[in-house]
This record gives structure tokens, sequence and C-alpha cells, in this order.
């Protein structure tokens, strides 16, 4: 149906490890979430929803692999916007997750700067944005084109949703291999190889 990494793009992990998805957080996280999100009655409320549901992913993506997360998320200039970078500059997830989080973060932001915006089409700069990104991962295009901005919005933001949920998983192993005793014993043997060798 889609794909997240594009050539070229510096991403740790090449695809999400989809198979070790706990099920029972996976069916505890989305669906509901999903629900508030088709229950939303006009489009500031369900582009606000929206921004909530992947910054709350993004949260939990970050203190999966930092166990001190959460004295870091509770300052209070530690925005949005600093999630996605923190999360961008640490490599593990694919860019296009990050920026369609942006892209959500920014419609978010127009919505709740402006009263005057009541509609999504309103933003056509950010739709175009949608449209594009959403572009980059669908299979078949014409499912773009003819796409509604509320559509675009809601089938991005579940793309970056099942990204965040899957890469999750990904780092959650990672951080479990690197916690391991016989990790950190095998990342000093070959260290003192390489001193030795040089």
């Amino acid at each position: 149906m889609f794909g997240y990494r594009k050539d070229g793009e510096k991403c740790r992990f090449k695809e999400p490890f989809m198979l070790g998805v706990d099920q029972a957080y996976w069916n505890s996280k989305l669906p509901p979430l999903w629900k508030k999100i088709k229950e939303a009655s006009d489009d500031r409320a369900f582009v606000i929803l929206l921004a909530l549901v992947i910054e709350h992913l993004v949260d939990e993506t970050l203190e999966t692999w930092m166990p001190r997360y959460k004295a870091l998320s509770e300052h209070q200039d530690f925005n949005f916007s600093i999630k996605l970078e923190l999360l961008n500059a640490l490599s593990l997830v694919p860019g296009f997750i990050i920026r369609g989080s942006h892209c959500i973060r920014q419609l978010r932001n127009d919505f709740a700067h402006d009263l005057n915006i009541e509609k999504l089409e309103q933003l056509a700069k950010k739709v175009e944005m949608l449209r594009n990104l959403s572009d980059e991962v669908v299979v078949q295009k014409d499912l773009v084109k003819g796409s509604s901005a509320r559509d675009l919005a809601k089938f991005l933001s579940f793309v970056v949703c099942v990204g965040l949920l899957g890469y999750r998983e990904n780092m959650k192993y990672l951080r479990k291999a690197i916690e391991k005793d016989d990790y950190l014993n095998g990342l000093k043997s070959r260290l003192n190889e390489e001193i030795m060798t040089k």
C-alpha cells in the first residue's frame, strides 16, 4: 500500500519490524485514537486531534529510546516542533514521518492562531504539502489526486501513526539489546581489538 524510505535518506532502520509489534499495545492505541478523530465535527477539532495523537505517539517513541525522557518532556519550552527535531536527529525513523508530522503540526498551528480559518481548504499551500507528502508514499497516485483536504490529512496522519508505532518497536528492541551486559562486553572487546590493531 505505501512505503517510507526514499533513496539517499539517512535512517538507521530500512523498515519497521512490524512482526515485533505488541498486538495488545497496538490495539489499545490506534483504534481508540482513530475513533476520536473520526468523531471530530469540524476541521479545527479534527486537525487539533490529529496533532495531539501524533504528538502523543512521538512522546512515546522518544520515551522508548530515552529512559529519562519524561523529565525532558516536562519542560515548558519543549514543544512539538523540538520533539520532532529530536526524533529526526536520532536518525532512527525515516524523514517522511518527521515531515508528515511537521505538516500536521503546522496545520494545527494555523487553526490555533487564526479564528478566521474554519476549513482546511482555506490553507491552500498546506493542503498542497499534504497532497505532495501523501503522493510520496501512496502506490496508486489517483487516490491522492481526487482526495479532499480532510481525507489527505487523515491518510497522512494514519501513515505517520502506523510508522511511529512500527519504528517505536525497532527502537524498543535496539534499546533492550544495548542494555544487555553481553552487548556491552562485546562492544568493549571489539574496541580493545581495534586499539590493539592500531
